[in-house]
């Protein structure tokens, strides 16, 4: 499951279909910030992941803000909403309450799967994640495209 506003490199996409059960990628923030082009506040909006020792998933922290990726520092770990899933999500999506914004959050539903012991492993992640998520994303993902040959 991908966010069909973002191209992920795809060496990331390829970690996940390689995995032998649910998992994501774990971007370093300032990996982000120089890889992507995304501006350093821009990536406070971002889920926050922590992963524990034996490279799962401990816990997601929807948008968590400044105060949150201060503390963390240049290496906290980013989930920029690609997954790798297995039947047991759709249990977590059925169950999930409506987030503070009215709406349904996958990151959520995530995060109630792991409290049931879902374990997803967090896959080290790098390279441009390109975002159009705003009108102002545009000029920045066609200057990056610009030249590139679509062809698999």
């Amino acid at each position: 499951m991908l966010n069909s506003d973002n191209l992920y490199p795809a060496s990331v996409l390829r970690s996940l279909v390689e995995l032998d059960g649910p998992g994501l990628p774990a971007y370093q923030r300032d990996s982000l910030v120089n890889d992507s082009g995304f501006p350093p506040d821009r990536v406070t909006g971002f889920a926050a992941i922590e992963v524990d020792p034996q490279g799962f998933l401990a816990r997601i922290v929807e948008k968590p803000g400044r105060e949150y990726y201060d503390q963390a520092g240049p290496a906290a770990l980013i989930s920029m909403n690609v997954w790798r899933f297995d039947e047991r999500i759709f249990d977590a999506c059925r169950d999930v309450p409506l987030s503070k914004r009215g709406e349904y959050e996958l990151p959520e539903a995530v995060g109630l799967a792991v409290t049931r012991g879902v374990r997803f492993r967090a896959v080290p992640a790098s390279g441009a994640v390109l975002d159009l998520s705003r009108r102002s994303d545009v000029a920045l993902v066609n200057a990056r495209l610009d030249g590139q040959d679509a062809r698999p």
